[in-house]
């Protein structure tokens, strides 16, 4: 079958929703896919049903697997929903960020102690410090506190990334800093880069320039102006501000297309490319989008390296696979359903699209452009309309036009805020130009979000 690993991942995510739903025991679901596994090895020529079954299993087991925590995780230490006076020893794996008064970052914990007891534990918490607190990614601390579970509609959130409880210093004297730092070397070092990528925006450009295009290339968007993120979501394009396939997809490109001009050899341009983009992973924060489209962008690379005709369908199951193997919870998560429905509807709809209007234009080069742009965000858009309206009780008519104007833009925006980076670095005189073209790009993008935004019925709530 042609897209036989399509409808085996499809058996995968079944297998978690019904793990997640119905209470299963584990060692049955252990036994049955053993049980199926045995007969798809004899049988796996003769039946396409026992295959999908067998992923089916899989998936369930998966699932219960992630769901059984360890009997040292901190939700099993500390099983009470407020605990008062606790503390925790950890690592931190997270950058570190300053917003709304306090510091908070994902803590590690290896150790916990609540009166007289102390006991090992693993799993991770989220740290709230009132105030700014100087800590680095990968230092060890020993934090006291309360640890408490978190609002019910944020505990959804924060269970998606794997942490279940939330510690809130109450005294900064409790914060003594073990030496050495733990971290990983490639992730400090993409860390300290984007330090020093944040402070060059910010003293080089406009203010609200430094804040998008912060946001547009490393992720950093706490400093963007509130009426702005607002006009975007009413229009529709806020996912720009985003670093997410569109980011990775450009940088993919502009690494393949340089390295491929200054004659690198293929396999040397494949690897070369698959490093700078864990870098830029790592350097975007690792949050979910950057790793979905991260992974989703190494497997269409491996299928294009590797010669596989039409590899657009099984590419896309193989990265949903991949994610849902080390994060079962991430088929409920909304930015991952919204990414992944996107990509098909664009893959699915977009050529099917393009036979019919394409067929009837006869005009300049430009006006296939607008129209391949706009049959890519209409197929974009219809393809998430059930998704958005259900999740954020929201319809924007005016989204499918507006990402034709502000798509373009943001492309020109992405390049020539790295091109301002490449330019800083390399000949500081030089990026006085690009400074001056980034904010005059952004000033366009403010400028016609709100144009968007301002037009009458360009979005409904209900």
């Amino acid at each position: 079958m042609k897209h036989l690993f399509v409808f085996l991942v499809l058996g995968f995510c079944l297998g978690i929703i019904i793990a997640q739903r119905v209470y299963l025991n584990y060692w049955l679901v252990l036994g049955t896919c053993f049980l199926v596994f045995c007969v798809s090895f004899i049988a796996a020529k003769k039946s396409f049903w026992i295959l999908i079954t067998l992923f089916f299993c899989i998936g369930l087991l998966t699932a219960k697997n992630n769901y059984t925590l360890p009997k040292c995780h901190i939700l099993k230490v500390i099983p009470r929903q407020y605990a008062k006076d606790c503390q925790a020893q950890g690592i931190v794996v997270s950058e570190p960020d300053f917003s709304n008064g306090r510091t908070n970052f994902i803590l590690k914990t290896v150790q916990v102690s609540g009166g007289r007891t102390k006991s090992t534990c693993c799993g991770n918490v989220l740290v709230y410090i009132r105030g700014e607190f100087p800590v680095d990614y990968g230092q060890e601390l020993v934090l006291r506190g309360a640890i408490y579970s978190p609002r019910y509609n944020y505990s959804r959130y924060l269970k998606n990334q794997g942490i279940q409880r939330v510690l809130s210093v109450t005294e900064k004297a409790w914060i003594p800093v073990l030496p050495g730092n733990k971290g990983g070397w490639l992730t400090n070092m993409s860390l300290r880069l984007k330090k020093k990528i944040r402070g060059f925006l910010k003293s080089s450009l406009l203010p609200v320039t430094s804040a998008i295009m912060g946001a547009m290339l490393i992720g950093d968007k706490k400093d963007i102006p509130p009426v702005l993120y607002q006009e975007m979501v009413r229009c529709g394009t806020v996912h720009i501000l985003v670093v997410s396939g569109f980011n990775v997809g450009l940088v993919c490109m502009v690494l393949v297309l340089g390295l491929k001009i200054l004659h690198v050899p293929k396999l040397a341009r494949f690897f070369l490319a698959i490093f700078a983009l864990i870098v830029y992973c790592i350097l975007s924060g690792m949050a979910n989008p950057v790793l979905r489209a991260t992974i989703m962008a190494l497997v269409f690379m491996c299928a294009y390296f590797l010669k596989r005709e039409h590899p657009e369908y099984n590419s896309l199951a193989l990265a949903v696979l991949f994610i849902l193997i080390f994060n079962p919870q991430q088929l409920f998560d909304i930015g991952f359903q919204l990414s992944f429905v996107s990509v098909l509807a664009i893959v699915f709809l977009y050529p099917r699209l393009k036979k019919i209007f394409c067929a009837y234009i006869n005009g300049p080069n430009f006006l296939f452009f607008v129209v391949n742009l706009f049959l890519v965000s209409f197929s974009a858009w219809l393809g998430t309309l059930g998704l958005v309206a259900y999740y954020f009780r929201i319809f924007s008519p005016v989204t499918v036009v507006a990402n034709i104007v502000i798509v373009p833009l943001a492309t020109i925006m992405t390049f020539c805020g790295f091109a301002h980076l490449f330019l800083g670095a390399a000949y500081l005189p030089l990026s006085h130009f690009s400074s001056a073209v980034c904010n005059f790009s952004v000033m366009l993008l403010i400028r016609s979000t709100h144009f968007f935004s301002s037009i009458p019925m360009a979005s409904f709530s209900f």
